[in-house]
């Protein structure tokens, strides 16, 4: 079995180590890679073999999270995108551009798991 590797992508480091501190609980072998805006998302995922893609949608300045999907989904329709953001209006914005799923933040540990059991099994 290959390597599984992840992308988050997200300005708040705070979330960014939780989202990879629940990653490492469900399999410490994933690999887990971040940035912190959707300019440096759309590259690493132009650049490099991902299996599943998070992705907040205000990142402070430059592309939003939403602008990314649309923009990766240009070149990479099949690695599964899930938005988390406190942003709830930003949920059927995302789906329709190409997001897999929407998970609103706080609570979000529960929702991370049954992702990565949905998209790697156990």
């Amino acid at each position: 079995m290959t390597q599984k590797k992840i992308i988050i992508a997200d300005d708040n480091k705070e979330a960014i180590s939780f989202l990879a501190e629940t990653i490492k609980k469900f399999d410490e072998k994933i690999q887990v890679e971040n940035v912190e805006n959707g300019e440096d998302l759309i590259a690493k995922v132009g650049n490099n073999n991902y299996d599943l893609i998070f992705t907040d949608n205000d990142m402070g300045e430059g592309i939003y999270g939403i602008e990314a999907i649309k923009r990766i989904r240009g070149f990479n329709r099949t690695v599964p995108i899930y938005m988390i953001s406190a942003d709830s209006w930003a949920k059927e914005i995302a789906l329709s551009n190409g997001a897999n799923g929407f998970i609103l933040k706080n609570p979000i540990r529960e929702q991370i798991l049954e992702i990565l059991v949905e998209q790697f099994g156990n």
